[in-house]
């Protein structure tokens, strides 16, 4: 560019050897002079590093930045002691060899911590954060009164005791003790599911539980305080009401808290047992009496003051015309003297328990094919 007269010319090759050095700049000679000066600065910088690499893998073979303390902290269920007492450090390891993977490890084993932060702290400290891993849920074992704690991750964590007392089952106390908790409790797991602390849960019932309580809304979520899981197809859920809901797979979930909770605001205080595993053919047990109390929440067993069913003759079903009208629907084998209407419209087959598998007892089972 000649500045005096504000003229650029872009072909180099053309202006005269003249009036290099005078008001132009040789975009040429510039390019090379920047890329000598850039090979310089990076021959410096790759030198300056060598240097640094060979200082630090000096010093780390020496006894500077030595680690002389480890700094732990408490949690609620670990304590300082128990983090420090896992970390072995190789004798004489400083700051700049820690091996802060096998560190981490080894805090790791143990299952209530969930991650781990590790800072160098110099000249000779080593700063070492857990975060303690969150209960998901309490899991009752079949046998024995033993429970388990599940982290909210699906990592097992440990097994607690839950022994029955006088008017109370185990299930009862391991249910108040996931009301504690402020957890979900689990009960009626197959024997197939084996715990193992640390590791976290592979079992089909276990992991078919924990779909549906992740998929419901918050608003049907709060409400359920315990969940069956017999086996992965056939799980339900115990409200707080004592209602149990029987959902089946996790599948079509929207759909059926949609039905149920239908059904639930419908006959409210009158609904102990619904059934939506097929979300468009739901059925439900409804009893008759306005004295139906909250059930304990760890069976679904709803209690009716005005009738004791058990005191209710077997007798043979009876079809009588006029039953419809009483308000008892079904091919006469609804349970109709027990002043309930088990499943509203839904009594297919003409039996109690869905769908012609089976009788409803009340009191030996909701249906004998579940």
């Amino acid at each position: 560019c000649d500045w005096s007269s504000d003229v650029c010319s872009s072909d180099l090759g053309a202006l005269p050897d003249s009036t290099m050095g005078l008001g132009y700049v040789d975009a040429r000679t510039a390019g090379h002079n920047i890329l000598r000066i850039v090979a310089f600065v990076s021959g410096s910088l790759a030198g300056l590093l060598l240097v640094i690499a060979l200082v630090l893998a000096i010093l780390s073979r020496t006894s500077a930045f030595q680690i002389k303390s480890i700094e732990t902290y408490d949690t609620e269920h670990v304590t300082a002691e128990d983090v420090a007492q896992l970390i072995r450090l190789e004798p004489g390891a400083t700051l700049l060899n820690v091996d802060v993977e096998a560190v981490e490890e080894s805090v790791l084993n143990n299952p209530w911590i969930a991650s781990v932060e590790i800072q160098n702290v110099f000249p000779d400290r080593l700063l070492v954060r857990t975060k303690e891993r969150k209960i998901g849920a309490l899991v009752a074992m079949r046998l024995g009164g033993i429970c388990w704690l599940l982290g909210d991750d699906g990592v097992w964590i440990e097994p607690t005791r839950m022994e029955a007392v006088e008017g109370a089952s185990s299930d009862d106390v391991a249910l108040a003790e996931a009301e504690r908790l402020g957890v979900i409790m689990i009960y009626d797991v197959p024997a197939s599911v084996s715990p193992v602390a640390g590791s976290a849960s592979t079992d089909a019932p276990i992991l078919a539980a924990l779909s549906f309580h992740q998929q419901f809304p918050k608003a049907f979520r709060d409400l359920v305080v315990s969940y069956a899981a017999p086996d992965d197809e056939g799980i339900s859920c115990i409200l707080e009401s004592g209602v149990e809901v029987s959902l089946g797979t996790p599948t079509n979930v929207e759909a059926k808290v949609a039905v149920a909770q239908k059904i639930l605001e419908e006959y409210a205080g009158q609904v102990t047992y619904v059934n939506v595993r097929v979300p468009s053919r739901p059925t439900y047990r409804r009893v008759g009496s306005s004295y139906v109390q909250q059930g304990t929440g760890a069976t679904g067993v709803a209690v009716d003051e005005e009738s004791d069913f058990a005191s209710y003759p077997q007798r043979e079903p009876e079809e009588t015309e006029d039953e419809a009208t009483d308000g008892y629907l079904g091919d006469a084998e609804d349970d109709w003297w027990y002043d309930y209407d088990d499943y509203s419209d839904y009594d297919y087959d003409g039996y109690d328990g869905y769908d012609g598998y089976g009788y409803d007892d009340y009191g030996a089972g909701y249906d004998d094919a579940y």
